[in-house]
């Protein structure tokens, strides 16, 4: 995982997702950890700033951003005073999520925007952000002196349709946190 440019990013099949563990080594910049293989799929710890670049493959104008993600609640005990991440998400530059997540199970945070946000990009670098990171060995004791923010699983860019498949896959609930957030859960 290496910074990469957008000119050097086009001479690639990139897609409109990132599963870790299965097409995540080329799509993803800095921030991030290497990969675990932990129950229930593979996932990468983020650092505070972590770049992913992705490819909107669909025409359609209402389009959602989707994260899949838990936070370090799941591997701390109560100790840890301070329960929750904040997440801001931009793309190309804009903002598209700015939320408080605390989630210890993986959920799938949903924001719904209009496709002229891309301008036009065929590739856009999405950076995922927290306003602080964690080290593990400060709660556990356990010698992982990692900076850890987010655990993520999977991200991308949809149309409507198919995060309602995705929704109806998987028997999961959409709630509407605000304006054009949502949890999947």
């Amino acid at each position: 995982m290496i910074p990469r440019t957008k000119a050097e990013l086009l001479e690639h099949n990139l897609s409109n997702r990132i599963i870790m563990g299965y097409n995540d080594q080329l799509q993803l910049g800095v921030g991030w950890h290497a990969l675990e293989f932990g129950l229930p799929q593979p996932s990468r710890w983020s650092r505070k700033i972590a770049l992913a670049y992705l490819t909107p493959l669909t025409p359609d104008r209402r389009l959602v951003f989707y994260v899949k993600l838990a936070t370090i609640n799941s591997i701390a005990d109560r100790r840890m005073t301070a329960k929750e991440m904040n997440l801001r998400v931009t793309i190309n530059g804009k903002e598209l999520i700015d939320i408080a997540v605390t989630t210890d199970q993986f959920h799938y945070l949903v924001a719904e925007f209009d496709r002229r946000l891309l301008k036009g990009s065929r590739v856009c670098e999405v950076a995922l952000e927290s306003e602080r990171t964690i080290v593990p060995n400060d709660y556990l004791g356990n010698g992982d002196l990692r900076d850890v923010a987010f655990r993520i699983s999977s991200l991308g860019l949809e149309n409507w349709t198919i995060l309602s498949a995705i929704q109806m896959a998987e028997n999961r609930k959409l709630r509407k946190l605000k304006n054009h957030l949502y949890l999947m859960s």
